[in-house]
């Protein structure tokens, strides 16, 4: 709502924050998932139960 706002209600320059916003946000997806991918905990396996 906020965002719309300011779009609606500056025009240009309330496109300009959102766009910086937005390009932000794109320029920091490689480094957390490359740290989501260091961090991740891994689950432990299961032993598969042998047929009777």
């Amino acid at each position: 709502m906020v965002a719309t706002g300011a779009v609606v209600g500056w025009g240009w320059f309330g496109c300009l924050p959102l766009g910086v916003m937005f390009l932000v946000a794109g320029l920091l997806v490689p480094s957390t998932a490359r740290w989501a991918e260091r961090t991740r905990t891994r689950t432990p396996t299961v032993p598969q139960r042998q047929a009777a």
